[in-house]
């Protein structure tokens, strides 16, 4: 197992225990998140529809409102930083021998057990949302 792999999972592990710990004092905001991001949903479903129906308008006003080309390079140019910064450490970590089969089935196990354990601990209505 690579050093960058194992400080990884245990990082994420962590990171995994922490949440779960914490998800059960969060129940109430996440009803309040539920019920805000329900509205929000309603509201952008309207706009896609403006979008939809009036396209060229929208796309129109788009291109009077904000200058596009120094937008587009900005992306290109943050984007080819992250991937310039990521591909040396990813191509290390898909190198590098995992573990086997069964030690990778027991983590898996194990954050799929936390997140029906989170799930069924909830009391958060989520049908209709998405």
């Amino acid at each position: 197992m690579g050093l960058a792999g194992g400080r990884a999972r245990r990082a994420f592990g962590v990171a995994a225990i922490a949440l779960a710990a914490v998800h059960p004092a969060s129940s109430f905001h996440g009803r309040i998140g539920i019920r805000v991001l329900e509205r929000i949903f309603v509201a952008f479903q309207l706009i896609a529809v403006d979008y939809l129906i009036y396209t060229r308008e929208v796309i129109g006003n788009i291109r009077e409102s904000y200058r596009m080309t120094p937008i587009l390079l900005g992306l290109a140019a943050a984007t080819a930083i992250v991937v310039a910064a990521a591909v040396k450490p990813l191509w290390r970590a898909a190198q590098s021998p995992g573990p086997g089969f069964g030690r990778r089935s027991l983590w898996m196990g194990g954050y799929i057990a936390m997140a029906l354990a989170s799930l069924s601990a909830s009391s958060v209505d989520v049908e209709g949302v998405l």
